[in-house]
């Protein structure tokens, strides 16, 4: 076996790997109790690695230890950005209840009216993990309920709680994406052209010489 192969399956193999580790994550926000909630249901092991890395220190203590759930509410409440295009809505944690596959955390977002016609919906929270993320958001209104599945490349969405819709709103990541893109095919436009030009000069001087040597 050469060492193309070799390599080859290696990429493969981390290729495959990679697919297989997904953090998926559920946010749900609804109007209760008189004041909009965000619900989070995420892995346990997830988000405990995530704590654990921004506070090594924690590392011996108990899930179920106030540092520690003050920890995890600080990290979602950090991650997440609701905005009305105005005003910055707080999140402040309610509620965590942690289990033994996933962990539930229950926020409370300070002040945002209830009948909010426009919602930007910002979700930095586990992107830095080197997996395959999959967060889904769902908006309720009354009996009515909108999903939105994230793509790899997005983080946030804008909700329009009139027409009971999200607006899709292009990512950073994918504006440099696309940005590139277009500046590597007007690269190949621009060398295309080059070589276009230098082959057409040189048939004209070609057709020069057999002119003057006839």
């Amino acid at each position: 076996m050469n060492k193309l192969t070799i390599i080859l399956l290696l990429c493969v193999f981390c290729t495959a790997a990679k697919a297989h580790v997904v953090v998926d994550t559920k946010y749900n926000l609804k109007y209760e109790n008189q004041h909009w909630e965000l619900d989070v249901v995420m892995k346990t092991a997830a988000i405990y690695e995530k704590v654990i890395a921004l506070h090594p220190e924690l590392a011996d203590e108990s899930l179920t230890s106030s540092n520690f759930k003050e920890s995890v509410m600080k990290y979602l409440s950090d991650g997440i950005l609701l905005t009305d295009g105005h005003d910055n809505f707080l999140l402040n944690g309610e509620q965590i209840i942690l289990g033994g596959h996933y962990t539930r955390a229950t926020l409370n977002v300070a002040d945002m009216p209830k009948d909010i016609s426009k919602l930007d919906i910002k979700i930095d929270c586990f992107t830095e993990t080197k997996a395959h993320i999959v967060n889904q958001l769902f908006i309720y209104k009354g009996q009515k309920i909108q999903t939105h599945y994230f793509n790899e490349e997005e983080s946030n969405v804008l909700f329009d709680f009139e027409k009971m819709e999200y607006i899709e709103v292009e990512s950073e990541a994918t504006f440099f994406s696309n940005r590139l893109q277009l500046n590597f095919y007007i690269l190949l436009i621009l060398i295309a052209a080059s070589l276009i030009k230098l082959w057409a000069d040189r048939k004209s001087k070609l057709s020069t010489k057999r002119s003057i040597s006839t």
